[in-house]
């Protein structure tokens, strides 16, 4: 009885040291695969692949694909070893996202000469799934399916909704070699031998199971009365059999970045970002640029900062972003510290892992630090569990994206977070009820920008108040302080005091019937002539004009 636990308790361990062999490896994988996903993508943006590579191009996007619903499938195994397979629940047209499935095995269906067909009962249907999920259930499926009928053979993958029972049922009926009886009920075990096939399909089966279970669902297997297999998946549409932590957090932002970035990709308007320092008569490749909505010149007066170990991944950013941004790049996560501590870098890419100090000490270190707080960071990693998502979002990263992840994903991100802190800075400067500069991540950053305020209203008449007095009031060095000033606010120390110069004269134009002159002067300008010229930069007409009209303006 002893030798037979310690076998057992052996055989634990060894598909323990597999699993987490396998687990590390996958997330490996991850990073040549962002490379090849990334290649790929630019030959698709380029569009000048020739007629005769089209098919190879399109074979090598599908097995990208394919190679990462593997490695998925694999950490997935990995997560149920571990009894931490949980629900991300999200309303879904689940008819559609099933077709979608459907569509990646066409090409696989006119290869071999199968009658291959998607038969749904109802046109749409909305539903909460959990859509990773789903799509491993299906494809495994799917992919069963076609390994084991021959070529000529016939698959029906049908979808049933049966609004009575509360019930969607997904069948996938094959002609294939089918299960001899004496295997049907192992069928669902963990590593299953299929001796009629000579290939293992019980880990793929036996995960697909779990995940069923884990969707409050059944699975069956059935023989085809014409020759094969019946496989059959249902799953309840009544949201009462789940539980609060089942359904996706809708308002954390960071645990589906790269699915929300991906899904509003055509609706950032980064055109008008990138408005002030784009300049038409330098874009040879304008038309292009614009036709994928992307800036057409560098932005060279915005500084990115990469932190990423990969040496092929490290060059590929920077040659994808310095067509955009001025960029600078480190090796590991000490030299990125570093650099961001004497780089002025308005944004961080970081990889997660790394040797040294990893992306999550990084960000959190440079996070809690008052000289960096304000710095926008971009989060790139082979770890795509829930946990280190919120990792991400505890250390305080503005952005999370997995690998393998689109280049235009990542642009997206970058242009997003840029874009939101201009249009935070223009509000500031135009709306009188924003007393606090906005861009504030941290509390040491509100800190800063509270003092700021008080100091800036103490000494707003005080003409003579230069920017090292502003300083040495806030006690800080005159280089420390501007890069701070300008990280929060968006505006130089100079910018900034007169911003909130013109915000005061907009004030006491609208509460008082002082003449601008005298505006001019409570605002710490001598010259009326000066000062008008700056409030109409600022507010789009002149101040007198602004105070005739004062009946008509909104201080909201």
């Amino acid at each position: 009885m002893n030798d037979l636990r310690n076998k057992i308790k052996v055989e634990e361990q060894l598909t323990e040291y597999k699993l987490v062999f396998f687990t590390n490896i996958s997330h490996e994988f991850r990073t040549p695969l962002t490379l090849i996903q990334a290649a790929l993508e630019k030959m698709h943006r380029v569009g000048k692949i020739p007629k005769e590579m089209a098919y190879s191009v399109k074979v090598m996007d599908k097995s990208t694909q394919r190679m990462l619903r593997l490695i998925n499938q694999l950490l997935e195994f990995r997560k149920m070893q571990n009894n931490k397979l949980a629900l991300s629940l999200e309303e879904t047209d689940v008819i559609s996202f099933l077709y979608e499935i459907y569509l990646s095995f066409k090409d696989a269906a006119e290869s071999k000469k199968m009658d291959f067909r998607f038969i749904p009962s109802v046109a749409s249907y909305k539903m909460f799934i959990d859509k990773g999920n789903l799509d491993k259930v299906t494809y495994n499926l799917l992919s069963n399916a076609f390994k084991y009928t021959p070529s000529g053979g016939k698959i029906d993958f049908s979808v049933q909704v049966d609004v009575t029972a509360h019930k969607l049922v997904i069948k996938v009926t094959d002609s294939g070699v089918g299960i001899p009886k004496e295997k049907r009920d192992q069928l669902f075990k963990r590593f299953m031998q299929s001796n009629f096939s000579g290939s293992s399909v019980g880990v793929g089966l036996h995960l697909t199971h779990e995940l069923v279970n884990v969707h409050k669902g059944t699975i069956t297997y059935d023989e085809n009365p014409e020759g094969g297999s019946v496989f059959t998946v249902t799953l309840s549409t009544d949201i009462s059999v789940y539980g609060e932590k089942d359904f996706l957090i809708p308002n954390n932002v960071l645990l589906r970045e790269e699915e929300m970035a991906q899904k509003h990709l055509s609706d950032i308007e980064r055109d008008e970002v990138m408005a002030s320092a784009i300049s038409a008569d330098t874009a040879p490749d304008k038309e292009e640029a614009q036709e994928e909505n992307l800036p057409v010149v560098p932005l060279n007066k915005r500084k990115l900062l990469i932190i990423e170990d990969d040496t092929d991944v490290r060059e590929f950013l920077k040659e994808e972003l310095s067509v955009y941004f001025e960029v600078v790049a480190e090796a590991d996560g000490n030299a990125g510290l570093e650099r961001a501590y004497s780089y002025d870098a308005d944004l961080i890419i970081c990889d997660v892992l790394m040797p040294g100090l990893s992306g999550f000490e990084v960000t959190r270190k440079l996070k809690s630090d008052f000289n960096t707080s304000h710095i926008p960071i971009i989060l790139l990693t082979a770890l795509n569990a829930p946990e280190s998502h919120l990792e991400g979002v505890e250390s305080g990263a503005d952005a999370y994206i997995t690998k393998p992840f689109s280049t235009k994903l990542l642009l997206a991100r970058v242009f997003k977070l840029i874009e939101q802190r201009d249009k935070l800075r223009e509000k500031f400067s135009s709306d009188l009820s924003m007393v606090r500069p906005v861009i504030c991540t941290t509390d040491k950053d509100k800190e800063f920008t509270d003092k700021l305020t008080r100091i800036v209203e103490e000494q707003l008449e005080n003409p003579d108040f230069t920017v090292d007095d502003f300083a040495s009031m806030m006690a800080l060095g005159r280089t420390i302080f501007y890069r701070k000033v300008k990280g929060v606010t968006g505006y130089a120390p100079k910018e900034y005091l007169r911003v909130m110069r013109m915000k005061k004269a907009a004030e006491l134009l609208l509460k008082t019937d002082v003449t601008v002159a005298e505006v001019a002067y409570q605002v710490g300008i001598n010259d009326p002539f000066y000062f008008s010229k700056c409030f109409k930069a600022q507010f789009g007409v002149s101040p007198s004009a602004y105070q005739k009209n004062k009946d008509g303006v909104s201080q909201a």
